[in-house]
C-alpha cells in the first residue's frame, strides 16, 4: 500500500521547514508568493492530499460543533440530531457527527479528535461518563446523565458540579406510563428494557425508569414482583421472544411498558401472533413518540420526549451561554403521555 505524502516529504523536498510547508499549503501572508507557488507545485506533484477541513479548523476559518451519538441510525437520536442542526444553521455552525456504537473506547478516541479539532464544542449522547471527565472545550451530554438519585451518588461530587447537560425526566416518564395503564384497568404489568448495567450510561438511564415504574406500582397498592421486569432487551427479536412467552401464560388483560417505540412493533406481533387484541387484551405503551408510532395498528399510546427541543436548546447554550463554557448547565426536561389506541379504558362497566 502506497505511503501518504506528509508535510515532512514536502520540506525535504523544497528544502524549507515543516512549518513553512503548512503555512504555504494555507496561503498565510508570511510566506512570500513564490514560496508559496512552489511548495504547492510541489505538492501538487507528489500526490499530496490535505485535510482542508481540519486546517480551516484548527484556523477557526469554520465553526463547528462536533457530536458524538451512540447510533444514529436510532429514531431517538435522529430527532435529537434534528434539533441540533436546525439551531446550528442558525447560529452558522456546521455540525460533524460520529458514530461511537456504544463503545466506550471508541467514544474516547472521538472525543480526543473532536478536541484536536478546535471545536465551538461538543454535545453528547454519552456511553461512559468517565471519558467526559478531563475534557478541555465546552460540553454538554443530551441525556443519559444520572439526575436522578441514588444514581447521582455514583458520579464525584466534583464531576457533578461542572458536567453540563439537558436530560429528559426518564423517572418521571416510566412512571406515568404505569400509572396511565393502571388508570385504564390494567393490573398484570411488565416492564420491557434494555441494558441495566450500572457502569454505563444507558444502564442507569434504565435502572432510572425502572425506578418510576416501581413508584408507580407502589402508589396504586399493585404488587410488584421481579419477574415483571424484563431486563437486557435491545433487539425486535428479543423483545418478540420475551412478551411471546409473557403472553403464553395469558389469564386477565396484560399492561406492557416497553422502553422504545421501535421495540414496540415487535410486542404488536407478539401479541397477535397469540391471538390476543390490543388494547381489550393487551395495553401497550412506549416511550419516545417517534414518527412511526402514529401509524401503527392500533397507533401507539407512548411517552413524548422533547426530542428535538433537546438538540436545539443544547446547541443554543453552548454558542450563546452567559455564564461562559466552564460553568455548569443542568436542566430537566418533564416529558407528556401521548394518548393513542393501543390502551383504553378495560374497567367493567366504564
Amino acid at each position: 500500500m502506497k505511503r501518504s505524502v506528509t508535510l515532512k516529504d514536502i520540506a525535504e523536498v523544497a528544502q524549507v521547514s515543516k512549518a513553512t510547508v503548512s503555512k504555504a499549503l494555507r496561503g498565510e501572508a508570511d510566506i512570500s508568493a513564490e514560496t508559496q507557488e512552489r511548495v504547492k507545485r510541489i505538492a501538487k506533484s507528489m500526490g499530496y492530499s490535505s485535510n482542508n477541513l481540519a486546517i480551516y479548523l484548527r484556523n477557526g476559518a469554520i465553526k463547528a460543533i462536533g457530536v458524538l451519538v451512540p447510533d444514529n441510525t436510532n429514531p431517538y437520536n435522529a430527532l435529537v440530531l434534528k434539533g441540533v442542526e436546525a439551531k446550528a444553521q442558525e447560529t452558522g455552525h456546521i455540525v460533524i457527527i460520529a458514530n461511537t456504537n456504544s463503545d466506550a473506547e471508541r467514544e474516547k478516541e472521538i472525543l480526543n479528535s473532536f478536541v484536536s479539532m478546535k471545536l465551538a464544542g461538543i454535545l453528547s449522547i454519552p456511553t461512559w461518563l468517565e471519558n467526559y471527565c478531563e475534557l478541555s472545550v465546552p460540553f454538554i451530554l443530551m441525556s443519559r446523565f444520572p439526575y436522578h438519585e441514588p444514581y447521582i451518588s455514583r458520579v464525584e461530587h466534583k464531576i457533578r458540579s461542572r458536567f453540563s447537560y439537558i436530560v429528559n425526566d426518564d423517572f418521571l416518564g416510566e412512571y406515568m406510563a404505569a400509572a396511565h395503564l393502571i388508570q385504564q384497568g390494567y393490573r398484570d404489568l411488565y416492564l420491557v428494557l434494555g441494558s441495566t448495567d450500572k457502569s454505563n450510561a444507558e444502564g442507569i438511564m434504565n435502572l432510572t425508569r425502572m425506578d418510576g415504574f416501581k413508584k408507580a406500582l407502589s402508589d396504586h397498592s399493585i404488587p410488584y414482583s421481579e419477574s415483571h421486569i424484563l431486563s437486557g432487551i435491545n433487539t425486535l427479536h428479543e423483545s418478540y421472544r420475551a412478551v411471546s412467552g409473557i403472553l403464553g401464560a395469558y389469564k386477565s388483560p396484560v399492561g406492557i411498558c416497553i422502553n422504545t417505540d421501535y421495540l414496540a412493533t415487535a410486542v404488536f406481533s407478539a401479541a397477535y401472533d397469540r391471538g390476543l387484541s390490543i388494547p381489550e387484551q393487551v395495553g401497550i405503551i412506549g416511550y419516545d413518540d417517534i414518527d412511526s408510532a402514529k401509524y401503527m395498528t392500533p397507533p401507539l399510546t407512548t411517552i413524548n420526549q422533547s426530542k428535538f427541543a433537546i438538540g436545539s436548546q443544547s446547541v443554543a447554550h453552548l454558542i450563546n451561554s452567559p455564564d461562559g463554557p466552564g460553568r455548569a448547565w443542568q436542566k430537566v426536561l418533564a416529558p407528556s403521555l401521548c394518548l393513542r389506541r393501543s390502551t383504553k379504558n378495560i374497567k367493567a362497566g366504564e
